[in-house]
């Protein structure tokens, strides 16, 4: 008698869109090497799903995109706080009575003007000001810098302008052009697809048995077995790390604390 080799079970309601974008692409890689027709897939349903996979691949990148903005407006944070206390040092070491500590804050006074109000310009007029402002607080500058001990903030300053424009320019590339379909929306649908692939495949292959519809089904329970692993990692990591802290905590209630910063 022969062995029936069953597809495993997956919930795919549990996978987020990269785990589930990831198995679905797994999945139509395993069906273009084994070949639709030799797996009973006709040519129709084969282009519906690989349609659908190219919306998911979509939606991540926009998803991916999204991600790029809220680390973009963290970088921009960063630089509006470097930016001030550049400009705060300067202005303040203007009026010390150490002699050349006063001298550079008021050398360094005059190349900073122009650039009163840069933290109200649009984030991305704000990356190449920058870049003009460091460009002016160098060269002849950097002694002065030096002095005021800014040299560190200035380089640091740019390097997190560079990741800026760098992460500006990928988020550009990932953004869709156009608008997609959601991911809530569109899972059920796939979700049918992929069922009627996997029991087509099945019946080909319980009815028809071939080393292509014995090797698909093979290959589709290895990757249904090791996607629900990395989904239970990824699970427990995230349990270890909502445990709460057991010592003792601060009966101080939380405050927030509002800080005045000139501007530049």
């Amino acid at each position: 008698m022969r062995t029936v080799t069953n597809i495993r079970k997956i919930d795919l309601g549990h996978l987020n869109l990269s785990e589930y974008t990831n198995f679905m692409n797994r999945v139509l890689a395993l069906v273009n090497a084994s070949g639709a027709d030799k797996l009973g897939i006709d040519t129709n349903e084969l282009a519906a799903f690989q349609t659908d996979v190219e919306l998911l691949n979509k939606l991540l990148k926009q998803s991916q995109a999204n991600e790029l903005t809220i680390q973009l407006r963290q970088l921009d944070r960063q630089r509006k706080s470097m930016m001030t206390y550049i400009a705060d040092t300067i202005r303040n070491s203007a009026q010390l009575p150490m002699e050349s500590m006063r001298q550079a804050g008021q050398a360094l006074k005059l190349p900073l003007k122009p650039y009163v109000g840069i933290a109200r310009q649009p984030a991305q007029q704000r990356t190449a000001q920058i870049n003009s402002l460091l460009r002016d607080l160098g060269g002849d500058m950097t002694t002065h810098m030096e002095t005021l001990g800014l040299a560190d903030m200035a380089e640091h300053l740019q390097q997190t302008n560079d990741l800026y424009a760098t992460m500006t320019d990928r988020r550009t590339a990932t953004e869709a052009a156009s608008r997609l379909e959601s991911s809530p929306s569109a899972r059920p649908r796939i979700n049918l697809e992929y069922d009627t692939l996997a029991q087509i495949a099945f019946a080909t292959n319980l009815l028809h048995p071939t080393a292509e519809t014995a090797a698909f089904v093979r290959d589709l329970n290895a990757t249904i077995a090791e996607t629900k692993a990395r989904y239970n990692l990824r699970k427990a990591q995230a349990a270890t790390a909502e445990e709460p802290d057991s010592r003792p905590q601060d009966s101080t209630p939380n405050t927030t604390e509002t800080v005045e910063t000139a501007e530049i």
